[in-house]
């Protein structure tokens, strides 16, 4: 990734949207679950650059260097989940899947769950 790459964490499938549900575990599946209306909802979205729990290392980081990405998401919410990595001196752009990695039955409504990627800057 070159001094102009810009990485974006896309949500980009929501359920209910023409694509299968991901099985909630059953502790978040007791719970309220979410229509699949085919909308994200906004309020259990989040990526905070500044906080290790959703990108690791946190600070800048040499070329090579692996960075792992992570999306927080309401539980059972989306199907699929990317990163696009846009390099704008280039000119180029590509998107890799998130992997959602866990759960988490006891944050927000419905539970979060969590994506993961790992890119690494050339």
């Amino acid at each position: 990734m070159a001094a102009g790459a810009l990485v974006s964490i896309l949500a980009a499938w929501p359920v209910g949207a023409g694509s299968p549900s991901p099985s909630p575990s059953p502790s978040v599946a007791a719970r309220a679950t979410l229509a699949g209306d085919g909308k994200i909802r906004q309020a259990d979205l989040l990526h905070d650059s500044r906080s290790d729990l959703y990108r690791s290392p946190t600070s800048a980081v040499p070329a090579g260097t692996p960075v792992l990405l992570r999306l927080r998401a309401a539980a059972g919410d989306l199907a699929t989940a990317e990163v696009r990595i846009t390099d704008t001196l280039a000119g180029t752009s590509e998107s890799m899947p998130m992997d959602r990695v866990a759960t988490d039955p006891d944050a927000g409504t419905h539970g979060v769950d969590y994506w993961e990627a790992v890119v690494t800057p050339t």
